[in-house]
């Protein structure tokens, strides 16, 4: 596994969760990742609605950003629909993601489960 995974693996969940202390949800797991490397992520709060289209419009980004499914790369974005969450390419087919009950974990994204669901795949630009 990429070595960066490690920085994440042992934070637990916590809903609307931003930081490693406190715990993280997913999308507090994608603003972590991107300020820990200096990508550019849209802040659309410290929160989000319980739509959860806050974040829909954070991941929401140019045309240019935008991944072709199976053309994905490590640290891409993953959005998935039918119960939203994001996730972060750790290798294509697998993603470093956080979940209730669970925690940041490493997980596939190609089977049953998660490739129905997975809407759009996002390269967050450096700032």
């Amino acid at each position: 596994m990429a070595s960066w995974t490690n920085d994440y693996i042992y934070i637990p969940f916590k809903e609307k969760g931003r930081s490693r202390e406190d715990g993280i949800d997913c999308y507090g797991l994608i603003r972590l990742y991107a300020a820990d490397r200096d990508l550019a992520m849209p802040n659309f709060g410290e929160g989000y609605a319980d739509s959860n289209q806050d974040l829909r419009d954070a991941l929401r980004l140019e045309k240019a950003g935008r991944v072709e499914i199976g053309e994905e790369l490590e640290g891409d974005i993953l959005l998935f629909i039918n119960k939203l969450h994001v996730g972060i390419v750790v290798r294509p087919g697998t993603m470093l993601h956080c979940t209730y009950g669970v925690g940041v974990a490493i997980e596939r994204y190609r089977n049953a489960e998660w490739t129905p669901r997975l809407k759009t795949i996002t390269r967050l630009p450096t700032r």
